[in-house]
């Protein structure tokens, strides 16, 4: 099991609450398009960063 996160800040990424979702679901299917357990943040280009696998 992964996750993969979308980031958006207030008030750098948007200035209303609507746009700032819109940006961090934007930043969601950018990480999931790398792959199961990225972190992206709206409007940045950051490296691949993944999370150690828990067994559940």
């Amino acid at each position: 099991m992964g996750c993969s996160i979308g980031v958006g800040l207030y008030p750098s990424d948007a200035e209303g609450a609507a746009r700032l979702v819109e940006q961090a679901d934007q930043a969601m299917y950018r990480a999931k398009q790398s792959g199961t357990g990225g972190i992206r943040m709206a409007g940045r280009e950051l490296p691949d960063h993944r999370f150690r696998s828990e067994g559940i």
